[in-house]
């Protein structure tokens, strides 16, 4: 006897209401009823933030007076915008929500500030809705919020798919807690060295957030500021692709700019995640003869491919200074360091974990075995109590120069170096060392510090010398003066068992021999 669809279904159901009893069953339901559940929502549209993380950047710096770009261009256009994204068509039915800023003030107080209602623009596809930021960054002002940073809770509703079986169904409301707010931009000026410079060269410009450009990449034609004669339009152009957080400038030709030279570039249509309207920015190119730039920055030329000498430093080693018992977790470890330079300057990079952030100084010593006795050089911030030097041939070496550097001093910016060098007297040399970033704040760690020291007379080096060198990190804020790490490690030892008296030795130092550049 044949059997309707229908008997099967029936019969198939009745078996496993048997194998699987009631309560099994009754969860199938509600698997199957959060299934299709689900199914609804995704054929009705479901609204998310555009962005993958619970941030938003607006188009400037931290320092930037965000108020008066905020000025709206029109009914359905203004500067920025906050993106939703639904995968399907959507219309408008009473559309509702509320934007929660919340700050802290110029007086050091917690704020909140409450936009009730909201409003906004369809994406040309209508998948998507921009919100409109503008009353937002009206208090981006520099003073209200001088930080730059906030959070906000952005609440959305009043969506209704607009397209397939689902047509007309309302789209559950969009709500999202804790979204920072930063600015997208941490510099509009790249320094760039010409050392090396032609069509496979990149210049970089580092965002705080991710970005893309609305048409891929694309070239851009540059113009020169001249002294006294204003922009003229120039033969450089570049070709300008964005990857994540990164803008990068490939030139077009193998045309050196001159020294100094400062090309400007309006960037158009860059896309920051989330935001859903692009933006533009101009950005000046600043070129230097010079083989490293000292902007904080690790330099291409930094590299071992690129003729500088590295060195790295064991990970968390803290040059066994944990073994006495400190907790050094929050202490500087040093990783690597890295030696170039040209004609007229030696540079020292140092990358690691730099918690250089009050005062703890990082120490570098640098010498050519020419000054010997006890009158080398001396800076007035040191990284141990008590300091020598071993001695060689009868000879005690000691350093042609002394940087002790303090990022993080009066925890303003404005940090605290010390330079000496040694001929025949110590000379203070603090005004031509160049060193980046030169202040931090008590809160900040970094990961990368970088150095310039002239090779002229008054700091002995010169051109074809072979000098050894010893970076050490001082535990000083927090134990009195210690070396909590140093590079190379062999290079200092200890003459005492809280590390507070230390001896360095520049046969174990880092050599590097200074090159005439090409």
């Amino acid at each position: 006897m044949k059997r309707t669809i229908a008997q099967i279904l029936f019969t198939a159901f009745g078996t496993l209401a048997l194998l699987c009893g009631a309560t099994s069953c009754e969860a199938l339901q509600d698997s199957l009823s959060s299934e299709q559940t689900q199914k609804v929502k995704e054929d009705s549209g479901i609204a998310t933030y555009a962005s993958s993380v619970k941030e938003w950047y607006y188009n400037g710096l931290a320092t930037s007076d965000m108020s008066t770009s905020a000025i709206k261009l029109g009914d359905d256009y203004y500067p920025q915008s906050f993106l939703l994204t639904f995968g399907k068509k959507i219309a408008l039915n009473g559309l509702a929500g509320s934007i929660e800023l919340m700050y802290t003030d110029a007086d050091g107080n917690d704020a909140t500030k409450t936009f009730s209602s909201i409003s906004g623009s369809f994406t040309s596809d209508y998948t998507g809705y921009r919100i409109d930021m503008s009353d937002v960054l009206k208090y981006f002002n520099t003073v209200t919020i001088p930080s730059g940073t906030a959070v906000m809770n952005v609440k959305a509703s009043g969506f209704v798919c607009a397209e397939g079986s689902q047509s007309g169904r309302a789209i559950t409301p969009f709500e999202a807690k804790g979204i920072a707010i930063k600015p997208l931009l941490n510099e509009t000026t790249v320094d760039f060295s010409i050392q090396g410079y032609s069509t496979t060269s990149k210049i970089e410009l580092g965002l705080n957030g991710a970005v893309s450009f609305e048409n891929g990449t694309h070239e851009v034609t540059a113009k020169v500021s001249t002294a006294g004669e204003g922009e003229t339009q120039s033969s450089y152009v570049f070709t300008v692709s964005a990857a994540g957080n990164t803008i990068t400038f490939v030139p077009k030709t193998s045309t050196i700019p001159a020294d100094g030279t400062k090309v400007l570039v309006t960037l158009k249509g860059i896309l920051p995640a989330g935001c859903g309207h692009s933006v533009s920015q101009d950005i000046t190119l600043s070129f230097s003869k010079y083989k490293i730039v000292i902007d904080g920055k690790k330099d291409a030329n930094f590299a071992a491919n690129k003729g500088a000498t590295i060195i790295t430093d064991d990970s968390e080693d803290q040059n066994a200074f944990a073994g006495l018992g400190y907790d050094v977790s929050t202490q500087t470890d040093l990783r690597e360091i890295a030696i170039t330079s040209d004609n007229e300057y030696l540079y020292i990079g140092v990358s690691g974990t730099l918690a250089l952030t009050w005062n703890n100084p990082l120490v570098i010593q640098v010498s050519n075995g020419k000054v010997t006795g006890a009158d080398g050089a001396k800076a007035t911030v040191h990284a141990a109590d008590k300091e020598s030097y071993t001695s060689v041939a009868r000879k005690t070496i000691q350093p042609n120069v002394y940087i002790a550097h303090q990022p993080g001093k009066n925890d303003d910016g404005t940090g605290y170096c010390s330079a000496y060098a040694y001929v025949t007297s110590n000379t203070d040399i603090t005004s031509s060392i160049k060193c980046a970033p030169f202040g931090w704040t008590q809160s900040t760690i970094g990961s990368f510090l970088e150095y310039a020291i002239p090779l002229n007379a008054t700091t002995g080096l010169s051109v074809g010398d072979t000098v050894n060198i010893i970076v050490a990190a001082s535990l000083g804020w927090d134990e009195g003066y210690a070396v909590v790490d140093a590079c190379p490690s062999s290079a200092v030892t200890y003459n005492d068992s809280d590390h507070l008296d230390v001896k360095y030795n520049f046969t174990n130092g880092i050599s590097y021999t200074i090159p005439s550049s090409n």
